[in-house]
């Protein structure tokens, strides 16, 4: 009971002080033209909420002497006024920020080339009449510009992506990019060739890795296959293309072979991906192990069967639909499933210890 009485009072304790924190962070709180700040003392200023703004466009730098460096989660969502922002100085937008409104041009010009600005998921979801996108030096997270329709995207090329709790889904997706202008930087993370967004060298990878893989967040319409060349070791951001990709494996590639058009290695023992639109259901007997990402979008009714004591790896299915998997028992990962809705059944789920 003490145990217990204890608990109870540090817990009460600490919403107190987050409730407390939460009100007298900011050591002032006001409104201008229907968008209100909050200030942090002698650093800089916070942009709280925008859902009222009266001017269609506003120009984000310095207010009461201060830079300002945020935008709250759901600051500016459902907002119907606003057309075009332009910030200097912003480090992040939070998580649905410009979420439904009507914003058509948004360009973040970076004053400090060194500081990545956090652009969070869904931060301009179903923003669907944006033209226009500028960014600077820029950490895209998951769906940051889900639904968008079409705009055109100028971006630096030490423009960095993904999440480190969870499977990196494209940035775009759902959208179609117009035009593709990179800023060349001394940092080249982000590349365009020949109708592929991808980033190389990605910080979020192993040293020994650099150099060797491609991460591909975004495919123009008529990208309807890739070759995956000797000694480069592929990932795919899930959303990258709205259609099924067929990926080319050289004969002599060091990683990966080709069947039927599903990827695995040479010893066909994991499997790394398994296009939508593949018309064998057929599995080798050999395959022990669902690698990250094998399986991802839409599979239009497609039933499928494993090979038995098969292990799925965190992530290896991620926003899958239309599809029926029997595991055969299967050991399944507590994270196997990412945003998925298909029906499965056989399956060896992880012990509640």
């Amino acid at each position: 009971m003490i145990i217990i009485a204890i608990v109870v009072l540090v817990f009460s304790i600490s919403i107190i002080v987050y409730f407390i924190y939460d009100h007298f962070k900011y050591q002032e709180i006001f409104e201008k033209d229907g968008v209100r700040y909050g200030i942090v003392p002698r650093r800089y200023a916070v942009i709280l909420d925008g859902k009222k703004a009266k001017k269609s466009e506003y120009t984000f730098d310095f207010i009461k002497g201060l830079p300002i460096k945020e935008i709250e989660e759901n600051a500016f969502k459902d907002n119907k006024k606003i057309t075009t922002i332009t910030a200097y100085h912003l480090d992040s937008v939070s998580s649905g920020c410009f979420e439904n409104s009507t914003i058509e041009n948004f360009s973040l010009v970076n004053t400090n080339q060194l500081i990545f600005v956090d652009i969070y998921k869904n931060a301009f979801k179903n923003c669907e009449n944006l033209k226009s996108v500028i960014l600077g030096s820029t950490h895209l997270y998951n769906d940051a510009f889900l639904n968008c329709g079409e705009f055109a995207l100028k971006i630096s090329s030490r423009t960095r992506l993904g999440d480190s709790y969870a499977p990196t889904i494209s940035a775009f997706r759902n959208t179609t990019l117009k035009s593709i202008e990179i800023i060349e930087t001394e940092e080249k993370y982000l590349r365009y060739e020949n109708g592929v967004l991808y980033v190389k060298d990605s910080w979020s990878i192993s040293s020994e890795e650099r150099g060797m893989r491609k991460f591909f967040i975004y495919l123009n319409k008529d990208v309807e296959e890739l070759t995956i060349e000797d000694k480069t070791k592929f990932h795919i951001f899930y959303g990258a293309s709205t259609k099924p990709l067929k990926l080319n494996i050289s004969e002599n590639h060091i990683f990966y072979t080709s069947v039927d058009g599903a990827i695995y290695d040479k010893n066909r023992e994991t499997l790394y991906y398994y296009p939508c639109n593949l018309s064998t259901k057929e599995f080798p007997s050999s395959l022990t192990t669902i690698a990250k990402g094998a399986f991802f979008g839409d599979y239009g009714g497609k039933s499928l069967i494993l090979p038995n004591t098969t292990q799925i790896k965190a992530y290896s299915f991620v926003y899958v639909t239309g599809l029926t998997m029997d595991f055969k028992y299967s050991k399944i990962n507590d994270s196997s499933f990412y945003e998925c809705d298909f029906v499965y059944e056989n399956v060896d789920l992880p012990s509640k210890s």
